[in-house]
């Protein structure tokens, strides 16, 4: 057993997201620290014979966005099980308009991608890319409808390693204040899609 502490105390919630690569057993571990503007750190963990040896952090950042105080870094992590796609969301940035940054297993950003549902919405509230990094998915929970619902699901799809727009799914229950979007999860296939609205 052993933990790991917040290199940074100043910046709050550390722990609120946490991405572990699979499959391997020296494994990529993310976390996420997402108060205020936010931070993501990156170790690297071992385990040799029921030893585990934990690296020493690195900061993780998109060095084409500059943070304010309330753009949430590191509010919701995720990746593929080879690591070769990593998500980290940023839902408070520019007014609760939100962004979701691509990574790779180097850590290198591959692409940035803004909110395509408006503002206010908290674009990358939650994140999630399938196992096998064939697609992402990213909700919107706050963002308005034209029925008067809450929440839309943006849903990409992995082209030669591009994600691309797919679709965009709204909150079924017009009306409502339910905010659809606040978490998802899918099958080892990624043929069912579950979605809470809150």
């Amino acid at each position: 057993m052993c933990w790991i502490t917040n290199p940074t105390p100043d910046i709050g919630r550390f722990g609120s997201s946490i991405f572990v690569e699979r499959n391997t057993s020296t494994k990529i571990v993310l976390i996420g620290a997402p108060a205020d503007s936010g931070a993501v750190y990156s170790y690297s963990v071992s385990n040799n014979n029921g030893s585990i040896a934990v690296s020493s952090p690195i900061t993780v950042v998109d060095a084409d966005k500059t943070l304010t105080s309330s753009s949430e870094w590191g509010y919701s992590i995720s990746g593929s099980d080879n690591a070769a796609y990593i998500a980290v969301g940023s839902p408070g940035h520019n007014n609760n308009t939100g962004f979701v940054t691509i990574f790779n297993k180097s850590l290198v950003k591959v692409a940035t991608i803004e909110s395509p549902v408006g503002t206010n919405g908290r674009f990358g509230e939650t994140v999630k890319i399938s196992s096998t990094g064939q697609y992402l998915f990213i909700g919107a929970p706050e963002v308005e409808n034209s029925d008067a619902s809450n929440g839309k699901i943006v849903v990409y799809k992995n082209t030669n390693g591009t994600f691309v727009l797919d679709q965009i799914l709204e909150n079924p229950v017009t009306d409502d204040g339910m905010k659809f979007g606040k978490a998802i999860s899918f099958n080892e296939l990624t043929n069912i899609l579950s979605v809470s609205a809150l």
